[in-house]
């Protein structure tokens, strides 16, 4: 029975890990971003800058972290990642300058290095042999309750108690939704618990203990000469650039360009942006669907799809965004750069260059488009101070999803030239 149960419980710790730890802490942080300009009397962008220290963090931190995996416990390496996430994000409750939240993205970075993003899917893939995909989308899916269910509570919180108490009781509720799963639960790969991954059938081989390597592909230092991983990042860190958008929603919301606030309300403005990353995440609740399509069809097609499907949210909110409903409808199709993120891009990855060394190359690869995505959100806050406008920044997105389209097909053709070794 345990055989059978276990894998899919690690699916559920690690939606609430990512839960506790990206979306409440990382973007549903973004709530925050008006009412501390309004407190401490700094520019959002100033504030924003947090992302573009995490984004730059990471770029160093997520290789390393893909190399710790395997060598260090997870109940201690993950554990003491989500410590220094939460930790960061508490002490904002006493900041008084924009310097406080750079710390914070500092710290989010070399913590959210291994909890954010890279971590689910490679513990995932360990722990599932067959369905893959799926697992991957249903941990999405969960993740998309959880973060339709944080959104609102947050702008709720922060309204309710005010921005720096609100901090501190967040904290907490990121704690109980992480620790317990990283102490107790969570494993690098089956076999650390006496156990084979989903859908291992007997004489088929497995991944050692302690491990990298776990079937045929591209080692990882000539993936990462390669023509095809230089085009797969490309694509990477432009998909890392929209998700600067979600992290400003709530700030567009509730900038004079929009209009909400003076037809509205401010309180309204406010609910109304978390109302706006809700439905971007809400596009996580397709990602059992989204897993099901890759097994089919395999995940270099469905990036394109949901590339595509990308493209037109943003020429819904170039030319409509006076229109709520289509607003929300482009929001969520747009939410499909985080399933691409979770999901899509780690197992594009994976086909693209096989199940040998996928660990380091993913992390690498993670980490350098961060960097590629380092000014996203920061550059969205700034741009629409200064031109009241997010016209042109709508036309960015659009622009970026059409370049990881060009660069994915473009990894797809070189990749077919890489020779797989075991």
């Amino acid at each position: 029975m345990k055989q059978k149960v276990y894998p899919w419980l690690i699916v559920v710790a690690w939606a609430f890990i990512s839960a506790g730890s990206i979306e409440l802490i990382l973007i549903g942080g973004s709530n925050f971003f008006k009412a501390v300009s309004d407190g401490i009397g700094s520019p959002v962008s100033a504030i924003a800058l947090m992302m573009t220290v995490c984004t730059i963090t990471l770029t160093f931190a997520a290789p390393l972290a893909g190399r710790l995996f395997p060598k260090i416990d997870s109940r201690i390496l993950l554990t003491a990642m989500a410590v220094i996430v939460i930790v960061g994000y508490a002490q904002l409750s006493f900041g008084q300058a924009s310097w406080q939240w750079w710390l914070a993205g500092f710290l989010y970075g070399v913590g959210g290095s291994g909890i954010f993003i890279i971590g689910a899917p490679i513990f995932i893939s360990n722990w599932f042999q067959k369905r893959t995909g799926f697992a991957v989308g249903l941990y999405g899916m969960l993740l998309a309750i959880l973060s339709a269910i944080l959104n609102p509570v947050i702008a709720a919180v922060i309204s309710g108690v005010g921005w720096r108490t609100a901090y501190l009781v967040l904290a907490v509720v990121a704690a109980v939704m992480i620790i317990p799963w990283t102490l107790f639960v969570v494993r690098f790969k089956p076999e650390q618990l006496g156990l084979k991954p989903y859908g291992y059938v007997e004489g088929e081989s497995v991944a050692a203990e302690n491990q990298d390597e776990t079937g045929p592909g591209v080692p990882y230092k000539k993936a990462l000469i390669s023509v095809a991983f230089v085009a797969a990042v490309i694509a990477a860190g432009a998909m890392c650039n929209m998700g600067g958008f979600k992290s400003n929603w709530s700030n567009i919301a509730q900038s004079e360009a929009w209009g909400y606030v003076a037809l509205h309300g401010a309180d309204w403005a406010l609910m109304f942006g978390a109302t706006m990353i809700s439905f971007t995440t809400a596009a996580k609740f397709f990602m059992p669907v989204i897993g099901w399509v890759i097994d089919k069809i395999g995940a270099i097609k469905t990036n394109i799809l949901t590339l595509a499907l990308i493209f037109v949210g943003f020429m819904g909110l170039l030319f409509f965004h006076d229109v709520e409903a289509i607003v929300l409808a482009s929001c969520f199709l747009i939410g499909f750069e985080s399933a691409n993120m979770k999901m899509v891009i780690p197992l594009v990855i994976r086909e693209l260059f096989g199940a040998k060394d996928h660990s380091k190359i993913y992390s690498t690869a993670y980490g350098i488009a961060n960097f590629l995505g380092a000014f996203a959100t920061s550059l969205i806050a700034f741009v629409g101070e200064t031109t009241g406008s997010f016209d042109s920044i709508m036309v960015l997105g659009a622009g970026l999803a059409a370049v990881s389209i060009l660069a994915i097909v473009v990894a797809k053709a070189t990749a077919k030239k890489l020779v797989w070794e075991d």
